[in-house]
């Protein structure tokens, strides 16, 4: 119990960088390759089921990139209940081999393409025999495996192997999306699948919540009864998924929203809202814990009608605070600007569009130590402020714009390098054909890249160096060295 505590959980698919030191374990030697698991997993899951433990062994360090990441694969479902399954098989002994043969194959999968279609071609993909769902709603592999399978519901499923078939045809799995994906863990938790189903035929007729937003008029929206925060709205697809599931319905009531507005609404649980991940799902689920939604309501009233700070990235057409020489996002005058008098009350913008391109300057300790340092120096003399922001952002304009024209440059580079190196397979793939059917009596050859058989060899080899050349280019030592001397230069001054 002492001990425990002392090890980082488990940070599930999403990974963590190698410099984060995490303790990781694999399966001995090459029963499973390149599975791995964390010390965590391992602690809670794998020593469980002693018959199986003695199967794993501590992963030799790996002399690797910092930034790499490591992610846990016994934090996917369906490997982790496959090994507590298997686990306790033969009398407590365990069945090695079959939880090994189920892991190679899950990890062989592709993950979930989430809401995105994706092309159904040679993937498998499984859909509910249940009346009035089939062919409407689609799961792929990875999320059957991780969602369906051991649950007792895989009766009421069958793989799609017509779907697999077909070249031009693009879904979305179903499972993929955020809201549903949250109804399913609440079906998981009360073992009753019923309300998931229910969901999900009632999806059928309701608008997608969209990471784009939806249009106001189109959708039933929901708030919080009583405080109603501004900015803050519900989709009735996250309704029948999020807040019904989780009992929370009697907290909630229907929204009116502005019918003539021409820009589309975001829903605030769509997994892009930028307030979901750390403000509002973690207050609903202590909402759903405790049955009090009072700290949702009062982040939502404070903070769901701000946006985020945008950091050093510049924005056009919004709202600032301070002056048009350092200008600051509502986020940082909310926290921390109007806090501190008499500096705050000179400011020259409270929540003025300003037109053109601008970035905020206060997210920046070093800017927020300066604003103190003016604020406490008299009456709050504003011109030292101003004047470094001003060097500032010059030194933003000398160094980060020309970071984002060598990285676009790098990465249109690496389209080019796509694209020519399929061209290139196409023309190799021609010569060979015309090479075993129709094969030429004549040699095509140039300079520095040889002699071929015939002429669309040539030209598949010419479009391989073309590519190989552009990312030779791209990649090069003189471009990476740039940009971390602009880095640095804009660090010093950040």
């Amino acid at each position: 119990m002492r001990f425990r505590p002392t090890i980082p959980n488990c940070r599930g698919t999403d990974g963590v960088k190698a410099e984060a030191g995490i303790e990781w374990y694999k399966a001995r030697g090459t029963d499973i390759p390149h599975f791995v698991c964390c010390r965590a997993c391992y602690e809670d899951v794998v020593l469980a089921s002693p018959g199986l433990s003695a199967c794993f062994e501590r992963a030799p360090p790996q002399p690797q990139d910092p930034k790499a990441i490591w992610s846990c694969d016994m934090a996917i479902p369906y490997i982790a209940k496959e090994y507590e399954g298997r686990g306790k098989l033969n009398d407590g002994r365990g069945d090695w081999i079959g939880f090994a043969t189920e892991a190679k194959a899950r990890m062989s999968l592709q993950p979930c393409p989430g809401i995105k279609p994706a092309s159904t071609w040679r993937r498998p993909w499984f859909v509910p025999t249940v009346p009035g769902l089939e062919g409407r709603v689609v799961a792929c592999a990875a999320c059957y495996c991780d969602h369906v399978a051991h649950t007792g519901e895989e009766p009421r499923w069958r793989q799609a192997a017509e779907l697999s078939k077909e070249t031009g045809r693009r879904v979305r799995c179903d499972l993929g999306a955020f809201n549903v994906r949250i109804l399913m863990g609440r079906c998981h938790d009360t073992q009753d699948f019923a309300p998931w189903w229910r969901g999900v035929a009632a999806l059928q007729t309701e608008q997608f919540c969209d990471e784009k937003g939806i249009p106001p008029d189109s959708v039933s929206w929901y708030t919080l009864k009583r405080t109603n925060p501004p900015g803050f709205q519900v989709c009735h697809a996250c309704y029948l998924c999020v807040v019904e599931p989780m009992n929370l319905a009697p907290f909630f009531e229907r929204k009116q929203l502005d019918p003539t507005g021409k820009e589309n609404v975001l829903c605030c649980f769509n997994i892009t809202h930028p307030r979901i991940g750390r403000g509002f799902l973690p207050r609903l689920l202590e909402a759903y814990f405790t049955r009090d939604t009072t700290a949702l309501g009062a982040y939502a009233t404070e903070y769901a009608s701000i946006a985020p700070c945008p950091r050093e990235d510049d924005a056009a057409g919004k709202r600032w605070f301070g002056w048009r020489d350092c200008t600051i996002c509502p986020e940082c005058w909310h926290e921390f600007g109007r806090h501190h008098a008499p500096l705050a009350d000179k400011v020259e913008l409270r929540g003025d569009v300003v037109e053109g391109k601008t970035m905020c300057e206060m997210y920046s300790p070093r800017m927020r130590n300066l604003y103190l340092e003016c604020n406490s120096n008299g009456d709050g003399e504003v011109a030292p402020l101003l004047q470094y922001s001003a060097h500032r952002r010059m030194v933003w304009c000398q160094t980060v714009l020309p970071i984002r024209q060598i990285l676009f440059q790098s990465r249109l580079a690496l389209s080019q390098q796509k694209m020519l190196n399929t061209v290139s397979s196409h023309y190799y793939m021609k010569g060979g054909l015309q090479e075993l059917f129709t094969p030429s009596a004549y040699s095509y050859s140039q300079a520095g890249l040889g002699t071929f058989a015939n002429h669309d060899y040539l030209q598949g080899a010419q479009y391989a160096a073309q590519a190989s050349g552009i990312v030779a280019n791209a990649t090069s030592g003189s471009n990476t060295f740039m940009v971390g001397q602009l880095e640095q230069k804009w660090r010093a001054v950040e």
